[in-house]
């Protein structure tokens, strides 16, 4: 499945070109994420498990990433395309279009266009800014996240976002945690949640596995 996947995103990427074939990187992903009782205490935790696989062929990208919930009403496929790179004066950025579908339920497709911007402080800190918009429903949200070194192969980061209600006032949210890097393909993150519509905050653990396939 993995093979069929990568030859695909890199059919689609090099169509124009078949001799960029050499330049372009896939590369993979797995991540198991448990959370206690997110619906409010009492409620039941819950554990996900994600992949995903991303094409990259110089600063276009293309990806397709699912997510497996123990409700099958939640199984999340995903498709995206995107374009990112940084300018001289060390500022990246980011600009995607993912559509999201839920193969369980009828008329729960939608799409999501985003942006990002961010910026490094000093060594050990960065700040990203990202902008969400839906077409669908003409709602936007945004969110910023803070990343601060901590050790060798500890992070800390911050996120806080606002997001638009249909029909209703502005919500937020937000969630602080930190990362360690076992190895350079696999991280455990621990992390707080909580928002103004959350019944209750929660605690979430989860556990990455990132690598490249070929091609870098």
């Amino acid at each position: 499945m993995s093979k069929t996947v990568a030859f695909v995103l890199v059919a689609g990427l090099t169509a124009a070109s078949p001799a960029a074939a050499t330049d372009i990187v896939v590369y993979s992903g797995l991540e198991l994420e448990y959370l206690a009782d997110p619906a409010g205490a009492g409620t039941g935790d819950t554990t996900t498990l994600s992949s995903y696989f991303e094409a990259e062929l110089g600063s276009i990208y293309a990806g397709i990433a699912t997510e497996r919930a123990e409700l099958a009403a939640n199984n999340e496929l995903s498709a995206y395309l995107g374009y990112r790179g940084s300018n001289d004066a060390g500022l990246s950025y980011d600009i995607a279009y993912t559509h999201y579908s839920y193969p369980a339920l009828t008329g729960a497709d939608y799409g999501e266009l985003t942006l990002s911007l961010g910026t490094s402080i000093g060594d050990t800190a960065s700040v990203t800014g990202y902008v969400y918009f839906y077409p669908d429903t003409g709602l936007a949200s945004t969110y910023v996240e803070g990343t601060l070194t901590l050790g060798e192969r500890l992070e800390g980061s911050v996120n806080f976002g606002v997001y638009e209600v249909a029909g209703a006032s502005n919500e937020s949210e937000w969630d602080v945690g930190a990362t360690f890097a076992v190895t350079d393909e696999i991280g455990i993150d621990a992390r707080y949640y909580d928002g103004t519509e959350y019944v209750d905050s929660y605690f979430g653990l989860s556990v990455s596995v990132d690598t490249t396939l070929f091609g870098g």
